[in-house]
């Protein structure tokens, strides 16, 4: 099983509100924190659904961590995808159509991860041995191959 790809410290530290966000977005333990279990249900679901589109480009869990690990944008898309996963059953983060009043973030979160896998947008990270540039990085033609010539004659 492939790492989770964000800790609970790393939300309360992205959540704007803090621990008092993450503990609206969990639920409550009963002692005024949020609900642990929860929160690791969803870092599980949001880490495979981030491999998942990150695989694509960058083909082994351990270049995707590292990959993460090194980019705070990544790493933040992530977190939304971790908030969406806590409040999709719950209806106070429901617009009346019954959309999440978070759908478009975590809609642009999951095409950031896929630009970032196909290379639409790059990452300052590929230069870290570890993460390495992505697989679906196609090489330029070389100048050795000879380039086709028309003459002007049939064919």
């Amino acid at each position: 099983m492939a790492a989770d790809l964000i800790t609970a410290q790393e939300l309360i530290d992205r959540y704007d509100g803090g621990p008092e966000a993450l503990r609206r977005f969990a639920g409550d333990d009963g002692a005024g924190s949020y609900h642990a279990g929860k929160v690791a249900i969803a870092i599980g679901a949001a880490s495979k659904e981030a491999y998942g589109l990150l695989l694509a480009g960058f083909e082994t869990n351990e270049r995707v961590a590292a990959l993460v690990a090194a980019d705070d944008e990544i790493k933040n898309k992530v977190a939304i995808l971790v908030r969406h996963h806590l409040v999709v059953f719950k209806d106070e983060f429901r617009l009346p159509d019954g959309s999440s009043i978070f759908a478009h973030d975590t809609r642009e979160a999951r095409d950031v991860l896929r630009a970032k896998s196909s290379v639409e947008a790059r990452t300052s990270a590929e230069e870290l041995p570890a993460v390495g540039k992505s697989s679906l990085i196609r090489p330029r033609a070389t100048a050795e191959t000879p380039p086709s010539v028309f003459t002007g004659r049939g064919f």
